[in-house]
């Protein structure tokens, strides 16, 4: 799906599935790796995973994309999308702003919603990517894993809430501690 297909003035249930479709494909073209075994979900779980990983490999873009951008201009950028991610939390469509990034957010309105995801997992991405633009020598495994939590730990957290999850904190740990280790 084209950028220019998306139609802003659609109806919502119309501009979900856009949003979805987007998700998939940005997924697929980016991490075939996840995107063939992300296929194996049923929906809407899998529509969910999509849109979550898109969400993430946009933040990922916004401070690695090499596009003639400035160190501060990237960390301007991802304190924008931290304010327009708190307004999608709060339920709001954020203001078009940047078209391709832009069709992702009914999709994560979405899976937000519907999977009670914490903010704190939105939170703590945007502070790693904000952390890879500081670059920093660990001197404790604490520093590591903090980094590690904020940009893969958050990702298994994610991960089970669209899943389905028992075992309260426990599972919470283990998946932190999964998505740490990869």
């Amino acid at each position: 799906m084209s950028i220019a297909s998306f139609t802003t003035g659609a109806p919502p249930s119309e501009r979900l599935e856009q949003s979805r479709r987007y998700c998939e494909q940005l997924t697929r073209a980016a991490a075939k790796n996840f995107y063939y075994g992300l296929k194996l979900l049923p929906e809407p779980k899998r529509s969910a995973m999509f849109a979550v990983y898109a969400y993430m490999r946009q933040v990922d873009d916004i401070a690695d994309q090499e596009d003639g951008r400035s160190r501060e201009q990237r960390l301007a950028d991802l304190e924008q999308w931290r304010r327009l991610t708190q307004a999608a939390l709060a339920g709001e469509q954020p203001a078009p702003a940047d078209g391709a990034r832009d069709v992702i957010w009914p999709a994560f309105i979405d899976v937000a919603r519907r999977y009670a995801l914490p903010a704190t997992i939105f939170d703590a991405v945007i502070a790693g990517q904000c952390q890879d633009l500081t670059p920093i020598t660990f001197e404790t495994f604490e520093q590591l894993h903090d980094y590690c939590y904020r940009v893969a730990g958050v990702v298994g957290l994610a991960s089970i809430h669209i899943r389905g999850f028992e075992g309260g904190k426990e599972t919470e740990e283990l998946a932190v501690a999964g998505g740490a280790a990869f």
